[in-house]
């Protein structure tokens, strides 16, 4: 493999995204030292957001509330386990399937290597096509619907990116979407909602995953994502993301560790189980 910027799997790297979408954009950079790994998001206004602070060697992640001033810690270890009671918890509230108040949401992920191959930022890249198709059944609640059709060239980084044991990042998330977490970070439609049933909730549904082929993923250099508000049919929206800058310069300890004058608060949740 050609990576004339991969000598040592621990050289310093900081990798900058730009994803782009409608007139507007926003910046994602990433630092690699070591065991250790910072991400953070950088808005056109050049405001930033919550910056995330993995220290692999700690098994933590430290998130920084950089206009606060605040900052929380929480163990992988502890990650897991609320992770896991709290997908425990939601389903003891919502038994599912439950036929008559609700129905399936097939989602369908189609992965292709194509084969092709080039490099990029001195990576060599592999270009991968995929899909993903939410198809509600007629008695759902969800109504109507979307897709996503993914064009993207892939690379493996050396590093284990958030700590993963794998190199390129892509066995973060189990499941069938493996090696598209960063869907999760792609603007969707502005304004854009689905639509439901009259009195309909959507724990009411429940979700059938299928996944056809095979391909190995990694860390995305150039994605072009357009998302379609219909599983079939619909508008398209483009969102677009890929490499704007490399660099292998040192990088400065401290931007892997807490700033002075940060204050430590408790973990905030989404749901309120516990």
């Amino acid at each position: 493999m050609t990576c004339s910027l991969c000598v040592s799997a621990f050289a310093d790297l900081k990798i900058v995204t730009r994803t782009t979408y409608s007139n507007d954009y926003y910046d994602d950079i990433y630092y690699f030292k070591g065991v250790r790994e910072r991400e953070e998001r950088i808005l056109k206004n050049g405001h930033s957001g919550i910056v995330l602070i993995y220290q692999c060697d700690l098994k933590q992640q430290i998130n920084l509330l950089t206009q606060l001033k605040k900052y929380t810690v929480e163990t992988f270890q502890h990650m897991r386990e609320n992770n896991d009671f709290y997908r425990a918890e939601f389903r003891r509230r919502h038994p599912q399937p439950r036929p008559g108040r609700g129905g399936a949401v097939t989602y369908t992920y189609t992965v292709a290597d194509t084969g092709e191959r080039r490099e990029l930022y001195g990576f060599q890249a592999r270009r991968i096509k995929s899909t993903i198709v939410i198809s509600p059944a007629p008695e759902a609640c969800f109504q109507e619907g979307y897709r996503f059709e993914i064009d993207g060239w892939y690379i493996d980084l050396l590093y284990g990116q958030r700590c993963s044991p794998n190199i390129s990042g892509a066995l973060l998330y189990e499941g069938p979407f493996e090696g598209q977490e960063f869907l999760n970070n792609m603007i969707s439609r502005p304004g854009w909602k689905p639509k439901q049933r009259k009195n309909c909730r959507d724990s009411d549904d429940w979700s059938v995953y299928k996944r056809i082929g095979e391909a190995h993923m990694g860390f995305p250099a150039s994605l072009t994502i357009t998302h379609y508000d219909r599983a079939s049919g619909g508008t398209p929206y483009v969102t677009k993301s890929e490499i704007v800058e490399v660099s292998r310069d040192d990088l400065n300890d401290a931007l892997f560790k807490v700033p002075e004058g940060y204050t430590q608060v408790p973990v905030q949740y989404e749901y309120s189980y516990r």
